[in-house]
């Protein structure tokens, strides 16, 4: 009986410490992987203005792909062309330019995810004409939607208030 609750209280140390060991690991990549996207961001960016930028966006998805892809966080930017979006786990980018932008919305949930906060919804046109969206909860929408339409071409601007 004794034995048998040395070796649990053995195997229950041995399980914390390859917990412990796998969460430091994930950690370091982590942040390995916003590190590696944020020096991408600087070269891709070098010379633009960026006018918003969240380091902790949490992406909801793509419409196009329903709902069976994974939320994720990652770094969203707008810049006077265009939204950036790079999902640190899995890798992931999605580039939106401005005048493709058809309808932006401020929804509390999207693909059936919801987090009970407003999230920044945009629909946009994708290439070949094909309709799309994409939502992600961001720290101000308020002021990203303010944004966004506030540089989006005036032909789009009155396509909004019909």
């Amino acid at each position: 009986m004794h034995e048998n609750k040395m070796v649990m209280e053995f195997i229950g140390i041995l399980l914390g410490i390859i917990l412990l060991t796998g969460f430091s690991i994930l950690i370091r990549f982590l942040k390995k992987a916003k590190s590696d996207i944020q020096k991408k961001i600087a070269q891709r960016y070098q010379g633009h203005h960026i006018v918003l930028k969240d380091n902790s966006a949490n992406f909801f998805g793509k419409g196009s792909l329903k709902s069976k892809q994974v939320r994720g966080n990652g770094i969203l930017i707008l810049t006077e062309d265009e939204i950036y979006f790079s999902m640190f786990l899995p890798r992931k980018e999605i580039i939106v330019p401005l005048h493709s932008i058809q309808n932006i919305e401020t929804p509390k949930s999207f693909l059936g995810k919801t987090k009970f906060k407003p999230l920044l919804k945009i629909s946009f046109e994708a290439c070949h004409g094909v309709q799309d969206s994409a939502a992600w909860l961001v720290r101000d929408v308020e002021k990203w939607k303010k944004e966004i339409q506030n540089r989006i071409p005036k032909q789009r601007k009155e396509a909004f208030s019909l």
